[in-house]
């Protein structure tokens, strides 16, 4: 189990600190340093990236399962938390590229 719990805190990070850093980079935008904004909504694009790349993982190893089906706390878990970080997920990068 600690395979899915080091995923999924490397999926949940990627997006909160995605979230958090294409905030700053409207708010550092506004203020005038297109600049400094410019290269903080880079690494927010970079972090919505590597959670693209950290899926694919997590979905690589449950498909290793032996048996998944919907009363499995496994195929349970990965339903739920797919679902809302891949809300998040694209609700960041509406923000990114709005950006």
């Amino acid at each position: 189990m600690k395979k899915y719990k080091a995923l999924y805190k490397g999926l949940y990070d990627d997006l909160k600190d995605s979230e958090m850093m294409i905030d700053y980079a409207f708010c550092i935008r506004e203020e005038g340093d297109k600049t400094l904004a410019d290269e903080i909504a880079k690494y927010a694009q970079y972090r919505l990236q590597h959670f693209s790349d950290f899926h694919k993982l997590f979905e690589q190893e449950v498909s290793k399962e032996k048996e998944i089906s919907m009363e499995t706390v496994h195929k349970c878990m990965w339903e739920e938390a797919h679902e809302a970080l891949q809300e998040w997920h694209d609700k960041i990068e509406r923000k990114v590229k709005s950006y």
